[in-house]
């Protein structure tokens, strides 16, 4: 019987009547933190891993789910994962550390939350300003390139204008014009 409502608990994603939800065990022998009320699965028996991170977003930014569109439990479980990605990844990264493309990858990603509902204008804000920062890093970078590149070009264009001149010059002297 307690095997038939384990499955019965894995199959529906629901624990245990009167289950505190901290953790759960799947059939799948992956484990499931609740964080707000919402499922996050974990890869292993332990605690999620992102779960008390996720724990602090709520905290800081309250309920970032209410209101969202989205039906499925486990989409919004993904999502939720998406969102601890995109913030360990801008907290553990120097702004030279993300390319552009990861960046934009984010911001697509915040977006379709966005879309969905989710409050996640907060971190949509941060990606957004480094996409900024790096890309100004990047004009910068290429207008002192185009600087270089003018400087050499004006010392090409005074040594052709010099040769030039020797060639008149030689011209001249040989009595050819």
């Amino acid at each position: 019987m307690e095997e038939r409502n384990r499955r019965a608990e894995c199959e529906y994603g629901e624990a245990a009547e009167g289950t505190h939800y901290e953790e759960v065990d799947s059939c799948y022998k992956h484990g499931f933190e609740y964080v707000d009320e919402h499922r996050v699965e974990s890869e292993s028996e332990s605690e999620s891993e992102s779960a008390p991170l996720l724990r602090a977003i709520f905290k800081k930014y309250g309920d970032i789910t209410s209101g969202n569109d989205v039906k499925s439990s486990g989409l919004l479980s993904i999502f939720l994962e998406r969102i601890y990605h995109v913030y360990q990844r801008l907290e553990l990264a120097e702004c030279l550390d993300l390319s552009r493309v990861e960046l934009q990858g984010m911001i697509s990603e915040l977006r379709l939350f966005k879309m969905h509902k989710l409050n996640v204008g907060w971190i949509l804000e941060r990606v957004e300003y480094k996409l900024i920062e790096l890309m100004e890093t990047q004009v910068c970078s290429l207008q002192k390139e185009i600087s270089s590149i003018k400087a050499e070009l004006l010392v090409m264009k005074q040594e052709v204008a010099a040769i030039g001149v020797i060639a008149l010059d030689e011209a001249v002297r040989l009595d050819l014009l």
